[in-house]
């Protein structure tokens, strides 16, 4: 529909109000008001400024303490045309006092705009928006979306500083998903059964209530989940005890740290009571030593893609990245054209210590900052860290769950950065890798899927002489997706991103 008629048919509507309770002994009451104007709250987002500025006007003299429906519809309308009341964003300050009366639309709204950080200049707010949800969970209005919306933020831990490891706030979220009829809380009381989250792994009772929550979402996910990898990884005591503590110090002279690091990324799940994912990563570092504040530039490899990007060292242990994004499957896949999350980090804090025998270099992501779900929005504070240790030696991430040192005694051989090739890609039940070498040397070849779980193994050759060799992979046993081939050459890795159809 045109907007301008839109408008004046409104405007239109609005006048005849106004000249219908002129008119009448008993004018519209300030409820009546905001009755009128809620029937147009779905269009909200699609009228001129000047429609919505006024309505304001037409609704303003009843936005009193007394009258929490009338500040809410002013607050509402607030959102759609931005403007301040005594130095605060007005959406914020008459939702506010329509929240505070405990209206029930007002708070499930505000706990909303609060975890959306739609409010001017104060950003996001998940312990406010939880407040709020609780607060909606006892009203009469909506409790289930209250429950769900509190259940939510309980569970992927975006209002605490992630306490490592801890169930508690599992326990919060279990509860108030199972007291919710939303079909959102069931939709996510699955995704905890289905991969153990704070409550024993129960397969069957997780497909069982997706394939009765009759929502897209939920229909979506069942048909991903039975080929989702669901088991724990394990990792070393050492590789648990050093995500979990706090971090040493850091005595490397950051002025000089023009170098490169390997090992692995570690994702915990959202309160690090296990590992979901384990992947290996390359960091070269490249820093201006003249600066105080120590400017770097950085490549970044994961699972085979480099990203690059500047940063800052700030008091010696804090990595601030301007740019570090990666992108990773995701788990709980509920819309068939949505499969990669992408990961911002923007701060690591960096500690050393011995791990396994190795002298490494630890990253943790900031526990306030944490880890931004650009796809939606989130900061996620659960927990990723990561190992690594100076040069181009790396561990394997799989088969071996402890960072060992793989460095040969003779120096890696010269190789091209296309070295290798794999045939077909996407590959089918078999494979081969071609590659040259222009000595001999030790080649170690292994296949893991996207959650650094090794599924192929191919056995470890030494002295294979130098020249062009190619190797034969049975993949029968894969099941359609992506996956990582990863070979060492003498302790240093190379890896091939691949697809099976």
């Amino acid at each position: 529909m045109n907007k301008s008629f839109v408008w004046g048919l409104l405007c239109l509507a609005l006048m005849s109000v106004h000249q219908s309770y002129a008119q009448e002994p008993t004018p519209l009451t300030c409820d009546q008001k905001a009755e009128l104007i809620l029937k147009y709250k779905s269009n909200f987002e699609n009228y001129p400024k000047a429609l919505i500025d006024e309505m304001i006007e037409y609704i303003s003299p009843c936005a009193l303490f007394s009258n929490p429906k009338s500040s809410y519809v002013r607050g509402l309308l607030h959102l759609y045309s931005p403007s301040t009341v005594m130095g605060h964003d007005a959406a914020f300050v008459y939702m506010s006092m329509a929240a505070s009366n405990k209206y029930g639309p007002a708070e499930i709204d505000h706990a909303i705009n609060y975890y959306e950080g739609n409010y001017i200049g104060k950003g996001k707010n998940y312990g406010l928006a939880q407040t709020y949800f609780n607060r909606a969970a006892v009203n009469t209005y909506k409790p289930a979306l209250g429950k769900y919306g509190a259940g939510y933020i309980f569970m992927k831990g975006l209002n605490t500083a992630t306490p490592f490891p801890s169930t508690t706030y599992y326990d919060a979220a279990k509860q108030l998903f199972e007291t919710s009829n939303h079909p959102m809380a069931k939709h996510w009381l699955a995704v905890m059964y289905y991969f153990g989250y704070g409550v024993e792994k129960d397969e069957q009772r997780a497909l069982q209530l997706l394939k009765d929550n009759d929502i897209f979402n939920s229909q979506t996910l069942l048909a991903h989940l039975p080929s989702q990898n669901n088991d724990w990884i394990q990792i070393s005591a050492e590789e648990l005890t050093a995500c979990s503590k706090p971090l040493g110090h850091y005595t490397a002279n950051a002025r000089k740290l023009n170098k490169t690091f390997t090992g692995k990324l570690i994702e915990f799940d959202w309160y690090g009571t296990g590992v979901k994912r384990l992947i290996p990563i390359t960091i070269t570092f490249n820093v201006d030593n003249k600066s105080g504040d120590k400017p770097f530039t950085y490549d970044f490899t994961i699972n085979g893609a480099t990203v690059s990007g500047t940063g800052t060292i700030r008091r010696s242990k804090n990595f601030y990245f301007d740019d570090l994004q990666f992108s990773l499957p995701r788990f709980y896949k509920d819309h068939p054209d949505k499969s990669n999350v992408t990961y911002k980090i923007n701060l690591l804090q960096a500690g050393e210590s011995t791990v396994d025998g190795v002298k490494s270099l630890l990253f943790h992501t900031d526990k306030y900052k944490g880890a931004e779900l650009v796809e939606f929005g989130e900061v996620m504070k659960a927990p990723i860290r990561m190992i690594v240790h100076e040069g181009a030696s790396s561990p394997s991430v799989a088969a071996s769950t402890s960072l060992r040192n793989l460095q040969t005694t003779n120096e890696p051989p010269t190789l091209r950065k296309d070295f290798a090739v794999v045939s077909p890609n996407p590959i089918g039940n078999q494979f081969t890798i071609t590659y040259t070498l222009d000595r001999a040397a030790e080649v170690k070849i292994g296949v893991y899927n996207f959650y650094g779980q090794q599924k192929i193994s191919v056995p470890s050759q030494k002295n294979i002489a130098g020249g062009t060799q190619t190797i034969t992979v049975d993949s029968t046993a894969l099941p359609s997706g992506t996956y990582v081939i990863q070979m060492i050459i003498d302790g240093m890795p190379y890896s091939k991103t691949v697809v099976k159809l």
